[in-house]
């Protein structure tokens, strides 16, 4: 036969012999080589796989397996393989097979020709003995239970007692009086009706006493079992009478009196009021009211008077001598002005400042200058010249340079160091700065006062009067403009005194 591929050969119809040829490739010689069916075969179980052939591939007829003790595990039995468990079979598997019916919850075991049952309690009979009555059964799961009750009584009010007068059963019966033990003073128990007592058909514990009702407070008489047998109305003789030392019913003594609805008054009767001071009679009753008199107040000391106010017309004039007034109560000591809204002000009240040693007195609207204190006794003191055209300082005295002073500067303003001190004008004008508004010639002082009065113009070259034009113009408080023949001075609410021309009538 020429070559063919393998593909194109004829199938083989007849069942494999063992002597057949099959092609096979040689792997490690690169050839096609032959090979019979039979050593094909025996040669290939060598190399299979281990547990790859099924069981079902296997012909077990007459094959015996030898499985190791223990190698089966659970997970290997099929369901019913050792026990049945649902409806039972007609017949078991192998003898010993366990079979558990579903519905009846029994256990059975094939013996090899019947289910049988195991030997064990399969049903519960319970006997009561009375009072008792048991109960007993046996559920599904094979669970016991048991139970006890009383049996039902045959009548109402009946115990479980045993017998009154020896042993014997339990039943279910009425109390009786011979159960129950006797009360003693000791111990509780049942007692009987004795002596004053009684006992109702319906059985309820009365007195068998019979005494009338009554709701009036009486004596009473007894008998020796307490029981009241009899009594009567009070009367004042039943009382004790009242003691020192013990209580009891009481009569009206002096000064008091019994109304007819037996009530207690006092006889002393006085219209109700207030009063300062009052009479009693020799029981201590209120007889009259009265007012208090000069004559009623006794003398006393007037250490003890403590507060309050006494009126000024009990003070006598000029009763007050200097050693009753108390420091600082006629005038303020100190630097500041005094607020003028203290409470102790008064018209006339003094203040003097000690840097300055002036004085000044309230007047009710201000503080007014009494006089100029420490510049009358020190003088005044020349600190220079002015320039009255720029308010500049044009010269100064060591006295003026002790004060501050500079040349080519303003004058500082007024402070109570700087009173008694003023300047000259040399150069005539209106712009000095601490007088705003006053026009100097040369020769008029610029003067300092004090820090309330301030810096004042001095006119000292006022013209007519002759020299004595020029004496009034030299004083602090004096202000002459322009004057002229019959002039007069008059004092201003500036507190200076300035010139006018006199007019009929007497006005200016």
């Amino acid at each position: 036969m020429a070559d063919q591929k393998i593909s194109a050969l004829p199938s083989l119809t007849s069942s494999l012999q063992a002597q057949d040829v099959l092609p096979v490739v040689d792997a490690s010689a690169s050839e096609t080589k032959k090979v019979n069916a039979k050593h094909l075969v025996q040669s290939s179980i060598a190399i299979i796989d281990d547990e790859s052939i099924p069981l079902i591939k296997v012909d077990t007829t007459g094959l015996t397996i030898d499985v190791p003790v223990g190698s089966i595990i659970a997970t290997k039995l099929a369901d019913d393989s050792s026990a049945v468990f649902g409806a039972l079979p007609a017949t078991g598997v192998f003898k010993g097979q366990i079979a558990v019916d579903s519905g009846t919850r029994e256990t059975r075991i094939w013996s090899g020709s019947a289910w049988e049952k195991p030997a064990g309690v399969t049903s519960v009979a319970a006997a009561g003995v009375s009072p008792l009555e048991a109960v007993g059964s046996i559920n599904l799961d094979g669970e016991l239970s048991i139970g006890v009750g009383l049996e039902t009584t045959s009548a109402a009010r009946q115990f479980l007692a045993g017998p009154t007068n020896g042993v014997g059963n339990v039943s279910s019966r009425q109390i009786i009086g011979a159960d129950l033990p006797a009360a003693t003073t000791a111990s509780l128990g049942a007692v009987s009706v004795g002596s004053g007592l009684g006992v109702s058909v319906g059985g309820s514990l009365s007195i068998s006493n019979t005494v009338a009702a009554s709701t009036d407070n009486h004596l009473v008489t007894y008998d020796a079992n307490g029981l009241v047998t009899g009594g009567r109305a009070i009367t004042g003789t039943d009382l004790p009478v009242a003691t020192a030392l013990n209580p009891g019913v009481v009569s009206a003594g002096h000064g008091l009196s019994i109304g007819v609805d037996a009530a207690l008054n006092i006889t002393n009767q006085i219209v109700p009021g207030t009063g300062t001071k009052f009479t009693c009679d020799a029981q201590g009753n209120i007889t009259d009211i009265l007012v208090l008199t000069p004559a009623d107040i006794p003398d006393i000391s007037a250490e003890k008077l403590t507060s309050g106010l006494i009126d000024p017309a009990r003070i006598g004039s000029h009763s007050l001598e200097r050693q009753q007034l108390a420091d600082y109560s006629i005038s303020f000591i100190q630097e500041a002005a005094p607020s003028t809204l203290d409470a102790s002000l008064y018209a006339g009240c003094l203040w003097f400042q000690e840097s300055t040693a002036q004085l000044r007195m309230w007047n009710q609207n201000a503080w007014t200058a009494i006089g100029f204190g420490r510049l009358s006794a020190d003088n005044l003191r020349f600190g220079g010249t002015i320039d009255a055209s720029t308010g500049n300082v044009t010269g100064v005295t060591s006295a003026g340079t002790t004060a501050g002073l500079t040349i080519g500067t303003d004058l500082p303003t007024a402070t109570d160091a700087l009173g008694g001190l003023y300047l000259v004008v040399d150069i005539a004008g209106s712009n000095i700065n601490v007088t705003p508004g006053l026009t100097y010639d040369p020769g008029d002082w610029v003067l300092c006062i004090s820090k309330i009065e301030g810096w004042v113009r001095i006119n000292t070259l006022s013209g007519g009067g002759g020299g004595g034009s020029d004496t009034l113009a030299d004083l602090l408080d004096t202000q002459i403009s322009a004057p002229s023949e019959g002039d007069v001075l008059v004092y201003s609410a500036s507190a200076l005194w300035t010139n006018e021309a006199v007019l009929s009538g007497g006005t200016y």
